[in-house]
């Protein structure tokens, strides 16, 4: 990420200012409307074969992953085994959810949590100072294997007194706010269902990732043990003449949906309905639409990640237009990280004598936790 600090610029370009985890940074940016991505900046990935025995149908994934982590940071994936029925009913949950009444949702708002799980009204968020508020609601929530053996494929929940006290101090969710959905039936179950499932397409990601970074497939097993693991959904409010109390030409006053900013842990998988409106700055400075493709994930690379690959695979500026549709648009985001107990250097592969490592070893949860994490994960 570029770290000029100059405000002159060219006819047509504007500096773009970003809070990053490595601190403030700026970018030259075109000020052109966005135009579509074409099929080399935002691939699609057929990843079917992302379980077969031959590996080389597995390094066949795992090399346009890595092509597409060097590019852009940012690729579709498609026949990623998921169900569409467990998706419909995630998204089924969500648009109920938020149309309970405000007094309701606020009952479980996230800034009367501890540790910021539940729920956030429209513009309860800013992920860019210098931008507007987002322009959407959201709720969220953390990991954690005490709860429900739904949230992981576990055959019961884990005790937290069993688990080292290095990973307990930073498991931080929050059960309680599941009670505040009572009035949306099922939404807790199949919420759960789309993150167990989420969860699982996250760790076969980290095998082919593995691969494509010239380490063994299981590299990163052990460090998705308890992860870092918190889940999302957005509901970008639609414009209309009025929405939710707000005018229509108050809604149109705003810049954004959610700021321009990178993504902190490892990398972030999205499902995002057929109305679109994700926004990803490309190496010129231009924003480019990340489409909706029937049937697939977006997924990019986040800071943590880029770090550890001493910066080849890139994380990638990115933020989501007001919706300006009669609809509502949802996305429905998990954002994946290791354990937080690990300290994590650059990888092994990634370092030579001509490019030594860029970075000292950090623990995870000290990242996760640097000040950052709460406006960008939930």
């Amino acid at each position: 990420m570029a770290t000029q600090t100059t405000t002159t610029t060219k006819p047509g370009r504007k500096i773009l200012k970003l809070d990053s985890s490595n601190g403030q940074a700026y970018r030259e940016i075109s000020t052109a409307a966005p135009r579509a991505a074409t099929a080399e900046e935002i691939p699609v990935i057929d990843i079917s074969k992302i379980t077969s025995p031959e590996l080389e149908d597995r390094m066949s994934i795992a090399l346009q992953i890595k092509s597409a982590a060097e590019n852009s940071g940012f690729f579709y994936i498609k026949n990623h085994g998921v169900e569409e029925q467990t998706i419909s009913n995630a998204k089924a949950a969500a648009i109920k959810f938020m149309a309970e009444p405000m007094e309701l949702k606020q009952k479980i708002a996230r800034n009367k949590q501890k540790y910021w799980n539940g729920y956030c009204g429209p513009e309860g968020s800013q992920a860019n100072k210098t931008e507007s508020k987002d322009y959407k609601e959201g709720f969220g929530w953390q990991y954690s294997p005490d709860f429900d053996p739904l949230y992981d494929h576990l055959p019961k929940p884990i005790p937290l007194s069993s688990i080292p006290a290095d990973i307990r101090e930073f498991i931080r969710a929050e059960h309680h706010i599941w009670d505040g959905t009572l009035t949306v039936p099922g939404f807790k179950e199949d919420a759960i269902a789309y993150y167990r499932s989420m969860i699982n397409l996250a760790r076969r990601l980290t095998k082919v990732f593995a691969l494509a970074l010239d380490l063994k497939e299981d590299y990163f097993d052990a460090l998705t043990t308890y992860p870092g693991a918190d889940l999302a959904f957005n509901y970008y409010n639609p414009v209309g003449p009025e929405v939710g109390g707000v005018s229509g030409d108050e809604v149109m006053s705003h810049e954004v949906g959610l700021g321009s900013h990178t993504d902190l842990q490892c990398f972030t998988i999205l499902w995002q309905d057929m109305i679109g409106g994700l926004l990803i700055l490309n190496r010129t400075g231009e924003w480019i639409k990340a489409t909706p493709i029937e049937g697939t994930f977006v997924v990019n690379i986040g800071d943590f990640l880029m770090r550890m690959t001493n910066d080849k695979w890139l994380s990638t500026v990115h933020r989501v237009e007001v919706n300006r549709s009669a609809e509502p648009r949802i996305s429905m985001p998990l954002f994946f990280g290791f354990n937080f107990n690990e300290v994590i250097g650059v990888l092994p592969s990634c370092v030579s004598e001509e490019n030594p490592a860029k970075y000292e070893p950090l623990r995870v949860g000290d990242w996760n936790y640097s000040g950052l994490a709460t406006e960008k994960t939930l």
